[in-house]
């Protein structure tokens, strides 16, 4: 008679928690000095992480949205076209002011330059749009999506908003805890993201809670300033567990 013995088929697959990590790491380690920097930073948290699910809460989507917004950068469009950067800034300015009001007299107009020609008309305000992007336009980035933006954005603003976007989904995470606001203030420090050590833990405490509730209203909003990136970092996150799912990241991920 055969014994039968376990096979690898049969032991226990690693968490969720443990294959977005190992997902991460890998991600971090092609990063260079941040991704070192950082996981040094994610380290010091993981204990906490995983000591969040006794309550309820998800630690994967919780090491997910504190990544992408400890690593949320931007980058314009114009830095890699080596034509664009030849211009100078007055250069630059007459052309993206050109652009602008080819833009604003928009497709009736041109379709009267083209002799009523409305393909070369829709061409042309397709090929102006594109340009114009690459020379006023950029990017969002995280490690798990990037979206369009203008250059000339308020930077400081956006990176507000997208901390009170992770403000809110930790909130809603980790709402099974005891004191949750006490633990969200510790997993934003430890990751380099709230930084009021000048008051006492209760203080930090209580100006999250403000923040909470001056704008868990806005997170429903899809389109919104805040609801936009609670939407990425939500959508991401099921995105990158589909991903995970598949037999080449079963594979490398477990």
């Amino acid at each position: 008679m055969t014994e039968n013995r376990p096979t690898n088929e049969a032991m226990a697959r690693p968490s969720l928690f443990q294959r977005v990590e190992r997902y991460y790491a890998d991600c971090l380690a092609q990063i260079g000095g941040t991704g070192k920097e950082f996981q040094h930073w994610w380290t010091a948290t993981r204990a906490e992480l995983v000591a969040t699910e006794s309550y309820g809460a998800d630690p994967a989507f919780l090491l997910h949205v504190l990544i992408c917004t400890t690593l949320r950068g931007s980058r314009r469009y114009a830095e890699q076209n080596p034509a664009i950067q030849e211009l100078s800034k007055r250069h630059s300015a007459q052309v993206a002011g050109a652009l602008k009001l080819i833009l604003d007299r928009g497709l009736p107009w041109l379709e009267r330059v083209f002799v009523g020609d409305e393909k070369r008309a829709h061409e042309f305000l397709a090929d102006v749009a594109r340009v114009q992007a690459l020379l006023v336009g950029g990017a969002i980035t995280t490690p798990a999506w990037e979206v369009t933006a203008r250059a000339s954005g308020d930077t400081n603003r956006l990176r507000r908003n997208a901390l009170t976007a992770c403000i809110l989904c930790m909130d809603e995470a980790l709402k099974g805890i005891p004191n949750r606001t006490m633990a969200a203030v510790v997993l934003l420090e430890k990751f380099g993201l709230f930084r009021t050590r000048s008051v006492g833990g209760i203080a930090r405490a209580k100006f999250l809670e403000q923040r909470i509730r001056r704008n868990k209203a806005k997170a429903v909003d899809r389109l919104g300033p805040i609801g936009n990136p609670v939407w990425h970092l939500r959508e991401t996150f099921d995105r990158l567990k589909e991903f995970l799912d598949e037999p080449w990241a079963r594979a490398n991920f477990g």
